[in-house]
């Protein structure tokens, strides 16, 4: 029994992490006047498995949306709820939104999916025209931007409540 449960839980995790990597863009695009660069690295090996994703998205006017976001988890269930995630965010992104904006609807599409699945989420619209970056943080560690000369920078941008939390107003109100 002890085996079967070995194999069966190392199945599971192999197809978590194809179905993980196979959602993860292969390539960026190159936007007119922005580098691009990703490196996806899991904190260990046992957390291989989750719901960890990042994309780069082409706007108009040569500006670039950047994301980066965590389902709670590691399993197929976060691999897969990831995955929704990043299509929801993409296709948010065409709309071609404020950060803020963009992240609130997240948020309401999410808690579609049910109430047991929580995620952060960075969002951030990049112009290098007019070397303007904006950002909307739902509850994921900060963004370090990185200069040119090597200097790494922190942006303290306030985080939101994670995607998936209900907000109550009503302190007498139970929240999840």
């Amino acid at each position: 029994l002890g085996i079967d449960k070995a194999v069966l839980y190392g199945r599971e995790a192999y197809i978590a992490d194809e179905l993980q990597r196979t959602m993860l863009p292969e390539t960026l695009p190159r936007p007119t006047g922005v580098r691009l660069a990703s490196r996806y690295l899991p904190a260990a090996e046992t957390a291989r498995v989750g719901g960890d994703w990042y994309d780069a998205i082409p706007l108009p006017g040569s500006r670039v949306a950047l994301v980066v976001g965590d389902v709670m988890g590691h399993s197929m269930t976060s691999a897969a709820i990831m995955g929704q995630l990043r299509t929801i965010v993409q296709t948010l992104a065409g709309l071609d939104l404020p950060p803020d904006e963009v992240l609130h609807h997240l948020d309401e599409q999410a808690q579609r999916l049910g109430s047991d699945h929580i995620a952060t989420c960075l969002y951030a619209i990049y112009d290098p025209i007019s070397h303007r970056l904006l950002m909307a943080n739902a509850g994921h560690p900060p963004a370090v931007l990185l200069h040119e000369d090597g200097r790494a920078e922190v942006l303290g941008v306030p985080p939101g409540a994670p995607i998936g939390v209900v907000v109550n107003a009503d302190p007498a109100i139970p929240c999840r």
